[in-house]
């Protein structure tokens, strides 16, 4: 081919492309500014008015898009995003249902009409004395069925759509196919090892979490080999270097930071020699988006408005120092939205 042939080809290549990407950009556009423009409202009905909400939701869109064409131009992961969301949508009733009477609790909170929710364990399970708290305003706290069942469509509010796109982060540094072992320490309602079935990830899974209604939540997925309750911080004896691959999602954040030390021991123990540590979780504003965590005023907005207790000190945390005290060397910390993924191996030494 001609060097004036390449270019007619590549003008009307362009030409067919260029509709064929302006319509699901658009779509992804408006959806991105619904969750915007929804999660502002609620904010200024149930929460303090602190002044940067309108700058964050124009930031909030801006990389929000962003990540949409990143990562969801890629065909599996399209795909993937199609499956999960018809998953989703039979939760969406129970979702509708349950936010007015959250929104008014947190409005009565806010008020002091409401006095601290207290949160009660419903089984005989040893729960540690941090975990039985009502994280982000939500009653009974993450011990809740509510909560199980509500929690994509809370994640898909907070991070405007983006909650399933974040996780691909910790897909992709999991390689297809079927001949790990892995485990996935706090599974919630399991959602990123959603992501990843529908992407050729076929590998024995195994998950643990505290709560057992999320743990139920995601039995009813079919996507785990394996699911048990079980505290991060004494996992099972029997597993000491049994796993390739440990994956660690959105957990650190809700620890003290004991339980930190603790957990971090046990994921390397549980590691073999060479086996790698997948961990994504909150950005730690302070080091990661030093002028975002300046316009939102500080650590104290994490406990006082989304009700996370133990947030000031994960931002804190040098978590490579942390890692490497446990024989987990980082090999690559990568941002994902407001999340960040950090891949490190468990080294002999």
């Amino acid at each position: 081919m001609t060097s004036m042939q390449g270019t007619r080809a590549a003008e009307i290549t362009s030409r067919h492309e260029g509709p064929a990407r302006f319509w699901p950009r658009l779509g992804t556009a408006l959806r991105t500014a619904f969750f915007c423009g929804t999660r502002f409202a609620l904010w200024r009905i149930a929460l303090p008015r602190t002044g940067f909400e309108r700058k964050l939701m124009v930031l909030d869109f801006q990389q929000a898009t962003q990540l949409h064409r990143r990562v969801a131009d890629r065909r599996e992961v399209r795909s993937a995003l199609r499956g999960l969301l018809w998953r989703d949508l039979k939760t969406l009733p129970f979702f509708l249902l349950s936010a007015p009477t959250d929104v008014w609790r947190v409005v009565q909170k806010r008020l002091g009409w409401l006095r601290p929710a207290r949160v009660t364990a419903p089984d005989s399970f040893a729960y540690p004395d941090y975990y039985l708290y009502d994280f982000h305003h939500q009653a009974n706290g993450n011990l809740s069925r509510r909560a199980a069942r509500t929690y994509e469509w809370q994640l898909r509010f907070l991070f405007v759509g983006c909650n399933h796109l974040m996780r691909q982060g910790v897909v992709d540094e999991i390689p297809e196919g079927a001949g790990l072992s892995i485990l996935d320490v706090g599974c919630g309602p399991g959602s990123w090892v959603a992501m990843a079935r529908r992407q050729n990830r076929r590998h024995h899974i195994v998950g643990v979490d505290l709560s057992a209604s999320y743990l139920e939540t995601a039995r009813a997925t079919g996507d785990f080999d394996e699911l048990r309750q079980m505290n991060a911080e004494s996992l099972a004896d029997e597993w000491s270097d049994r796993f390739d691959l440990v994956t660690c999602v959105w957990v650190f954040h809700e620890l003290p930071r004991e339980a930190q030390e603790l957990v971090t021991a046990e994921l390397s123990r549980v590691l073999k020699p060479g086996g790698r540590l997948v961990f994504m979780d909150s950005l730690q504003w302070s080091k990661d988006a030093p002028d975002l965590f300046a316009m939102m005023g500080g650590r104290s907005i994490f406990g006082e408005v989304f009700n996370e207790p133990h947030m000031a000190s994960y931002l804190e945390t040098d978590l490579e120092q942390l890692f490497a005290g446990h024989k987990l060397q980082v090999q690559g910390i990568h941002r994902w939205f407001k999340s960040k993924v950090i891949v490190a191996e468990k080294t002999s030494a």
